[in-house]
Parts: structure tokens; C-alpha cells; sequence
């Protein structure tokens, strides 16, 4: 075998082998080629897997870039590497596996584990080549005939692409169908936001505890969960700011403006609860974090009689107002941290 690339390696891992979330990786050179693989597994089963295809690399039983080690050189071939083709169920365990370790909190929840299990309804019982692009038009048509959303449905065909692209490095799938499928076309002008009076109006029908929440949306431009993970200590009076934690920020920038109707009703909130500075900033009636206020924004809407209005539209509020009131596009961007 050819000398392994080496790296620092501060956690003990075995030679080669290297964490990254819930699945190991297998890097290094033979003979002037990277070899890069593995998968979710246990540090048993990585190392086995690890020894095995070094050896059969070795002898030339393994190809590596399309090229096999024969006769003390590299030989190009046509073949396809081979490939475990697992079930599907199988796949999605894996992917949930590795998702859960590489996404920010929360994402797993709401993104992965929402678009897999219509997925996996529709898909269980084949393996990962037995799914063509046909079976994916027709979940397509089985979910719009359901009056899913086009969107929806599009975040669904993303996750599934990106789930066979997992699987194809992991040597699970030699192809994906997704080549050949088409994500339905979004319209992404809609922006909807409320006037004075409608949001005076939706303030007033909110729940006392939930009322703050929405304030807050309206008046910083901040997305949901980066207001569900307000704590007090990213709360600055003094300077009248709000700093995100880059875990929960879109793009990992900080702060946002602390307009002073917000501020004068986080002060009393403040002054009233005495938090400490790691508390939540926004808890329910029973002063506990918010696990979800779907409920709470959806009877305000309709007490207030405002239709086909979301709750992320309370960020497009904040965004609408500021041009209205003449900031520039590239100060909005900044406030909205676009």
C-alpha cells in the first residue's frame, strides 16, 4: 500500500478514518489516487470496511477514479463500481442518520424527517435501483392529486436528490433518477405584508404570551427560529441591538436593530421575570420555550379576520415598512441580514 495522506488527528480515531457527524470517512492515497467512502456505521464496521478495501484496491479488485491497479500501474475501466443497492427504508436511516449530525437544530425535525416520511410511504420495499424516474412523476402526481403544495412537493424531490447524491458517495447507488426529473416551477413573487391597521388589528388578537412573538417578527425581520432561540443574553438594552446566534442565522451574521416599541415591552418583561440571561427570551403561558406557535398565530389570523397571511410574512412587515419609510435596498439587506 502507498504512503496514507496524513492529518492531525486529536481525537484518537483510527488511521484513515475520520467523524463527521454521525458517519465515518474514509480518506486516503494509494499509488497517487484518493479513495474517499464509507457511510453512517460504527467505528467496528469502518475499520472492517476500511481494511477490506484497502486490500482489494491493492490487488486490483477495487476500482478507484474509474481505474484499477493491475500489472504496477493504473489501468482505466468501464465498470461501474460496485455498489451495495440497499432498500430504500435503509437509505433514508442513513441519510436521517447523517443529516441529523450535519444540519442546524431544529432542520432535521422540520426539513428532513417532514419530506422523507411521504418518501418513504411511497418507496418502501424497493431498492435504491429499482426507483425510476417514472415512480418519482408518479409520487409527484399522487401528492398534487392529494393538493399538497407545489413547494412542498419541491422540498420533497430536493431532499430525495440530495439523499441519492449521499448514497451514490457512500457506494449505495451507482445513479440517480433525479436527472431526469423536473421540480415543478415556483412563483416567488409573492410578498405579503400588513398595513398599520392590520397589524394593529392581529396584535390585539393575539394571546397575551404570544403576543410579544409577533411583535418582535414585525419589528426586526427575524425568522423563526432564530426568535425561538432568543435567549436574554443576546438581548442589549444598553445598545438597543438583538445579536443572532450563528447556529440559528441563515447565513451565520449577527445583530439586528432593537426598535424601541420592542424594547420598552422586552424591559418590562424583563423587569418582571428577572430571567436569567441563558432563559429564553419568548415562552409560553406556562413559561416554557415555545415548541410551536402554528396554533396561536393561526386562531389570531382568523380572530382578526386577516387571510392568506403566513407567519414568515410578519419578516416581510419589517422589510416592507423600512422601504416605505425610505431605507436604501442595501441598508434593508443588511437589517434583514438577506
Amino acid at each position: 500500500m502507498g504512503k496514507p495522506r496524513q492529518r492531525k488527528n486529536d481525537e484518537g480515531w483510527p488511521r484513515n478514518l475520520f467523524k463527521r457527524g454521525g458517519s465515518w470517512i474514509l480518506d486516503f492515497y494509494f499509488r497517487g489516487e484518493r479513495y474517499t467512502t464509507l457511510g453512517p456505521m460504527s467505528r467496528t464496521a469502518a475499520k472492517e470496511k476500511r481494511d477490506k478495501r484497502k486490500g482489494d484496491i491493492a490487488v486490483g479488485e477495487l476500482a478507484v477514479n474509474g481505474k484499477v491497479w493491475r500489472n504496477k500501474r493504473w489501468e482505466q475501466t468501464d465498470e461501474q463500481p460496485s455498489v451495495e443497492d440497499i432498500l430504500f427504508e435503509e437509505a433514508c436511516e442513513k441519510y436521517l442518520e447523517w443529516y441529523k449530525g450535519h444540519s442546524r437544530p431544529r432542520s432535521h425535525e422540520r426539513h428532513a424527517t417532514s419530506s422523507i416520511a411521504p418518501l418513504k410511504a411511497a418507496l418502501t420495499g424497493k431498492r435504491l435501483s429499482q426507483i425510476s424516474a417514472f415512480a418519482i412523476d408518479k409520487y409527484k402526481l399522487e401528492r398534487k392529486a392529494a393538493q399538497k403544495a407545489e413547494s412542498t412537493i419541491n422540498r420533497d424531490l430536493t431532499m430525495l436528490k440530495h439523499l441519492f447524491s449521499k448514497c451514490i458517495t457512500w457506494k449505495f447507488a451507482k445513479s440517480t433518477p433525479m436527472k431526469n426529473v423536473k421540480l415543478y416551477k415556483e412563483s416567488n413573487n409573492r410578498v405579503r405584508y400588513l398595513t398599520d391597521k392590520e397589524a394593529r388589528r392581529l396584535l390585539t388578537a393575539c394571546n397575551k404570551d404570544f403576543r410579544i412573538v409577533a411583535l418582535a417578527a414585525m419589528l426586526t425581520g427575524l425568522r423563526r427560529n432564530e426568535l425561538r432561540s432568543l435567549r436574554w443574553s443576546n438581548v442589549d438594552f444598553e445598545n438597543d441591538s438583538i445579536k443572532v446566534e450563528s447556529a440559528y442565522s441563515k447565513n451565520g451574521v449577527f445583530g439586528s436593530v432593537l426598535h424601541p416599541d420592542l424594547k420598552k415591552v422586552l424591559k418590562q418583561l424583563d423587569d418582571e421575570q428577572k430571567p436569567a440571561p441563558e432563559d429564553n427570551v419568548f415562552v409560553n403561558r406556562y413559561n416554557k420555550p415555545w415548541k410551536s406557535w402554528r396554533t396561536a398565530f393561526k386562531n389570531a389570523c382568523e380572530r382578526a379576520k386577516i387571510k392568506d397571511f403566513h407567519f414568515h410574512d410578519l419578516r416581510h412587515c419589517f422589510g416592507s415598512w423600512l422601504a416605505m419609510h425610505g431605507t436604501d435596498i442595501k441598508a434593508r439587506m443588511e437589517l434583514m441580514r438577506s
